[in-house]
């Protein structure tokens, strides 16, 4: 019995065997693995400075040593939505509860101020140094000054 297990042993390891002239070359599949280098930055052009100036209307505070008066105002009765720009220490949106007005000095090019969701009639104005330049009135939707 050891003598059968030498001879399937030996039939074994010589017949599983090949050379090198018998076996086919390995076939590679993918790409080869490279290495790049990333470029290094070249410095561009200089970009020139620029400063934001302050956006009136936006939280900020009356201009100090110039601009024009404006007086804005809003007639009617009950509350309504004013969207104002260009009006200093004022929110951009808010509710207000009408009459509203306010005064104040600007160097801002605009001023407008935009009244929405009141009831029954009411009106807008914009008073700049002394003179009304814009007046508008409604009965309700949307009402809209602008100078």
């Amino acid at each position: 019995m050891i003598a059968i297990v030498v001879v399937l042993v030996a039939v074994f390891s010589t017949g599983s065997r090949s050379t090198s002239s018998d076996a086919a070359a390995p076939t590679v599949t993918g790409s080869p693995e490279t290495t790049s280098t990333a470029p290094t930055p070249q410095p561009g052009p200089a970009l020139p400075s620029i400063t934001i100036p302050n956006i009136p209307g936006l939280g900020s505070s009356p201009t100090a040593g110039g601009g024009d008066t404006y007086t804005v105002q809003v007639t009617g009765s009950g509350t309504a939505q004013v969207v104002a720009v260009g009006v200093p220490g004022t929110d951009m949106f808010g509710t207000k509860t009408l009459p509203w007005s306010k005064s104040f000095t600007t160097t801002s090019p605009l001023v407008s101020i935009t009244v929405l969701g009141f009831q029954g009639p009411a009106t807008c104005s914009i008073t700049k140094n002394g003179s009304e330049i814009t007046h508008n009135s409604s009965t309700g939707g949307m009402l809209m000054c602008n100078g």
